[in-house]
């Protein structure tokens, strides 16, 4: 098979809406300030388990929300469920192309009450409109893979809607503004799966979904939780890798990914 390379969108990222959702406390004195920002890590490159190097091209994700969670709220969802009226939630609508802008995109500057976070939630959501499946999708990833002398076109695409858990504490107060990043690493994503038994389409593209390809799929699927962490950039230099450990826990409902 020949590469074959699709030009989808040519968009960075698209922020549609973004909005400061509820906050529950009622001493203003005890707000405090967070600028939150996404950033991915990847290498391009990396070797597969089985055959050789893969180039990621494109990758788009739906983010439709994002909240911080106390303790106290956690405990409470465990023993009665999510509540409607969370104490902290953003509710953010981005198209994120995560190659774009130095692999860098920008939520914003936000008030929260001051006290301790334990966890972060994320959403993701079917937004990008993929002009082959005719369908939104949640996360839709192109690269090229090499075996050999040949180089072949790869897609992963997932529809499903996916509640992200990361865990880690965050203590909020009003002396500062917090750096707050989330990041996403692409190679955890891809750096274990094999691709040496796949089939391909008539078009000679390797598609990877709930219909095709469908173990290769769901083991990409089941990674997506692993590849995201956060945490606060206390030093200011854009990285988490020396902010010490962020843990991430797995959790879904009916209408989410159960890992």
């Amino acid at each position: 098979m020949k590469k074959q390379r699709t030009v989808l969108l040519a968009f960075n990222f698209l922020l549609l809406s973004l909005i400061f959702f509820s906050c529950n406390r009622d001493d203003p004195s005890e707000a405090a300030e967070v600028f939150i920002t996404l950033i991915t890590k990847t290498e391009f490159a990396k070797d597969m388990q089985q055959g050789g190097p893969i180039q990621i091209n494109e990758a788009i994700f739906g983010i439709t929300g994002l909240e911080f969670e106390t303790a106290e709220e956690n405990n409470l969802e465990e023993q009665f469920g999510e509540e409607e009226d969370e104490i902290v939630e953003l509710e953010a609508t981005l198209v994120y192309d995560v190659l774009a802008n130095d692999r860098t995109a920008v939520i914003g500057l936000f008030s929260l009450p001051a006290t301790t976070y334990e966890e972060i939630e994320l959403d993701l959501s079917p937004l990008y409109p993929d002009p082959k499946s005719f369908s939104d999708q949640t996360v839709f990833i192109s690269f090229t893979y090499t075996s050999g002398n040949e180089t072949y076109e790869v897609e992963y695409t997932n529809d499903k809607e996916i509640e992200i858990e990361i865990k880690n504490e965050f203590d909020i107060n009003g002396k500062k503004i917090h750096q707050i990043l989330i990041e996403l690493d692409l190679d955890v994503l891809l750096s274990s799966i094999d691709l040496s038994n796949v089939t391909s389409d008539e078009d000679g593209v390797i598609r990877l979904n709930a219909n095709s390809n469908a173990a290769i799929a769901n083991q990409i699927d089941q990674s997506i939780q692993q590849a995201f962490k956060a945490g606060e950039d206390k030093d200011e230099d854009g990285d988490l890798s020396d902010e010490g450990p962020a843990f991430i826990n797995r959790k879904g409902d009916d209408n989410h990914l159960l890992f």
